[in-house]
């Protein structure tokens, strides 16, 4: 049977800065990146190959990133034992949201990974973020095994980055 579904995650967080202090003071600030995949996540690269700040107060960026991943046997031998990927995204402001596709150094064109974070205020010093992934792995036989892998990959990620996160907040005050 060929596997023709995908799979999304959604997930809410908040944190005890504005939305604007998340954005433009963390997020996006080159020592929060870098730290988050390498200390936070436990990657092996975390390289930016492209950010740029647009004119309406948006971010366009490419970071390419190395996990280290734990992946079952099957799921290595498709994807292979390490995988390198370029996350692609576009901030828009006015929207407070991030959009962002990965791009896997093997398996493009079967692998996609789609996603998006929203920050919202709470008031004038806490913001939630929504984050939002799709998963569509079109590998006939084992897609929905390795959407199944990589969306508990992101919720263990998201854990590890929400403590990363609120130490690094914590740091910042």
């Amino acid at each position: 049977m060929f596997h023709v579904m995908s799979m999304t995650r959604t997930k809410r967080l908040t944190f005890p800065i504005s939305a604007h202090t998340y954005i433009d003071d963390m997020y996006f600030h080159a020592g929060y990146t870098r730290g988050l995949y390498v200390d936070g996540l436990g990657f092996t690269t975390c390289e930016q190959l492209q950010f740029e700040r647009l004119t309406h107060g948006g971010y366009k960026r490419t970071l390419r990133l190395c996990p280290t991943i734990n992946a079952p046997k099957a799921v290595q031998k498709i994807l292979g034992e390490t995988q390198q990927y370029d996350e692609i995204g576009h901030y828009d402001a006015p929207s407070r949201t991030w959009r962002y596709e990965v791009i896997p150094s093997t398996m493009a064109n079967k692998v996609k990974t789609n996603g998006r974070m929203v920050v919202e205020a709470q008031g004038k010093s806490e913001c939630s973020v929504m984050f939002e992934v799709t998963f569509d792995v079109s590998i006939f036989g084992v897609g929905a095994i390795i959407e199944k892998f990589m969306g508990t990959q992101f919720d263990e990620n998201l854990l590890k980055q929400e403590r990363f996160t609120r130490s690094w907040i914590a740091s910042s005050q």
